[in-house]
């Protein structure tokens, strides 16, 4: 085992965790408010700025050309729920405990979340969501003054046997947050926005279901699997988008505001023999696009090296000008946002590990190379993602180890790392499960949602 990678290993332990870059925050304006809009299952290759040859993301695609677009952004789980709690607190989902896995987990009280340390600060917090996974009864909703969760219309408007599509919501969440914009531009504001836009089932309305060829019939549920559909509601998504910059200009924020724009996961579209998120980890279902925007603060072109939405809180915080918390698994990547340019990530390459909110996945991944383990039926099977392949190769891990013996060598100290990360997580959640927590039922229209989402018969 080289040095290198014994440091690397060394600092990844859940254990001791390495906290990076995060003492005393540099210097920014104070008065520099935040936006953070989160686009629920955007694959970052599906944005034209991410290599998209279809014009998806117009505004997106400018947002980006004037900020920071991070190349390899990666998720910690391909859910909602988990992936979200650790966007907004910088910690990973072995510490914050939620999964997905029953209305009794909640957000322990000595994690705190980025709107908590913010309203701390003076700001007015504000959340705009489409619910079913980002909740109260979860622990979202802590520090903000404003937090509206909109579910579905009724079932009864349908025919029968029908699922009304999550992705009428955006339109409805977008102009609310702008509503609460045009209120509060004036006051020192962080505003969070999340919507289901482009989740499946993706039934686009005119004059969206006409672009880039009209609708196609990919798989055998297109309502879930059409990338034809993925694309048109994402252009969609970018005119949402473009209205809430436009207000933002409109209230004379615009310059004095850091925007932040990414997903919780990605959605995968046959790619490995595997359909939409939640136990892929592969590029498609992991990989999701990272854009900061501030004028004056950041300067223009892309950031190389691995990413992870873990490090949004420990960096919007040094971005602000604040004091970093301790226990953020996160680390601090402003002094890469504000460089000009093509710029690497000043610290060390680390690898990064992922859990699905089921159990059944696990993985362990760095700049380059992905060891993944997924059980069923009793069976493990290892398998090897070479990301910055074109496109990505999978291989069966022994056989990986057997023809490439080179690679095969650090392969193989991945391998060891995430069956050490895994046990590691597991400890983290046991530990966590004696936390005090009251269970939280769902309401009835939640339970409506989730159904309508796919995710419950």
């Amino acid at each position: 085992m080289t040095v290198q990678v014994r440091v690397l290993i060394a600092a990844l332990a859940f254990a001791a965790p390495v906290h990076w870059n995060v003492g005393p925050a540099a210097a920014a304006s104070p008065e520099r408010n935040v936006v953070l809009i989160s686009l629920d299952t955007l694959r970052a290759d599906r944005l034209s700025c991410y290599g998209n040859a279809l014009a998806t993301t117009p505004r997106i695609d400018a947002l980006a050309a004037g900020g920071a677009r991070v190349e390899r952004a990666v998720v910690p789980s391909s859910s909602t729920a988990p992936s979200h709690m650790t966007m907004l607190t910088g910690t990973h989902p072995c510490r914050h405990n939620i999964w997905n896995r029953g209305s009794g987990n909640r957000l322990p009280s000595g994690i705190e979340t980025l709107a908590e340390i913010l309203k701390r600060a003076g700001f007015t917090t504000a959340a705009f969501t489409e619910d079913a996974g980002i909740t109260a009864d979860l622990g979202f909703a802590r520090g903000f003054d404003t937090f509206e969760e909109f579910v579905d219309l009724p079932q009864k408007t349908l025919p029968k046997g029908a699922v009304h599509t999550p992705t009428n919501l955006g339109p409805h969440t977008f102009e609310k947050a702008r509503q609460w914009l045009s209120s509060h531009g004036a006051s020192r504001f962080f505003l969070f926005v999340h919507t289901y836009q482009v989740h499946g089932p993706r039934r686009p309305k005119p004059p969206y279901d006409g672009l880039f060829g009209g609708p196609d019939s990919t798989g055998k549920d297109p309502a879930f699997r059409s990338l034809r559909r993925y694309d048109q509601l994402i252009r969609q998504s970018d005119d949402l988008v473009a209205g809430l910059l436009e207000t933002l200009d409109d209230v004379g924020a615009a310059k004095d505001t850091l925007v932040i724009l990414t997903s919780d996961h990605g959605e995968a579209f046959g790619e490995y023999g595997d359909w939409g998120h939640g136990e892929p980890v592969h590029e498609a279902a992991t990989r999701v696009p990272l854009i900061l925007w501030a004028p004056g603060l950041i300067g223009p072109g892309v950031i190389d090296g691995l990413v992870s939405i873990a490090d949004i809180v420990p960096t919007t915080l040094d971005l602000l000008g604040l004091p970093m918390p301790e226990g953020l698994d996160g680390r601090n990547i402003g002094k890469a946002a504000r460089a000009r340019g093509r710029r690497s990530i000043e610290v060390p390459s680390r690898a990064l590990y992922f859990e699905s909110a089921t159990g059944k996945t696990s993985a362990v991944r760095d700049d380059r190379f992905i060891v993944s383990q997924r059980t069923a039926d009793a069976t493990e099977a290892l398998v090897v993602h070479d990301s910055s392949a074109a496109p990505s190769k999978s291989w069966e891990f022994s056989r990986f180890v057997a023809d490439r013996p080179e690679e095969g060598v650090h392969v193989k100290e991945l391998h060891v790392e995430l069956e050490r990360r895994r046990e590691a997580c597991e400890t983290s959640r046991r530990e966590a499960e004696k936390w005090p927590r009251r269970a939280h039922p769902r309401a009835p229209d939640i339970e409506r949602k989730l159904r309508a989402l796919g995710y419950t018969d």
